[in-house]
C-alpha cells in the first residue's frame, strides 16, 4: 500500500474524544501518515489549512460540527481567492 498522507483538523471540543484518538491509531497502524491538527481559535483554521496543503497532504478531513465545516469552506474560498496560491486553486471539495 502507498502511504498517503492525510491532515485531521479537528474542532477543539472533538479532540479529547477516545473513538476518535482509537480510530486515529488504527488508521496509523495500518500504515496511514495522518497528521492530527487541532483548532482554538477561529483564525486557525485558515493556518491549518494552509500548512495541510503547504506539506502536501492528499486529504484535508475536518472534524467537527457545522461551525468547523463553514470555517473550513471559507478559508478554502479565500485561499482560492489569492491570485499566487497554485496549490489552492487545484484542490477540489468533497462533502460526504
Amino acid at each position: 500500500m502507498t502511504v498517503r498522507k492525510l491532515c485531521l483538523i479537528l474542532n477543539g471540543k472533538k479532540a479529547g474524544i477516545p473513538e476518535i484518538r482509537t480510530a486515529v491509531y488504527a488508521l496509523r497502524k495500518k500504515g496511514f501518515d495522518i497528521a492530527v491538527k487541532v483548532t482554538w481559535e477561529s483564525a486557525d483554521m485558515l493556518r491549518l489549512i494552509t500548512e495541510s496543503i503547504q506539506s502536501n497532504c492528499c486529504r484535508i478531513i475536518i472534524g467537527g460540527g457545522d461551525g468547523s465545516l463553514n470555517e473550513a469552506v471559507t478559508a478554502l474560498m479565500q485561499l482560492q481567492q489569492a491570485p499566487d496560491n497554485q496549490q489552492a486553486n487545484n484542490l477540489t471539495l468533497y462533502l460526504k
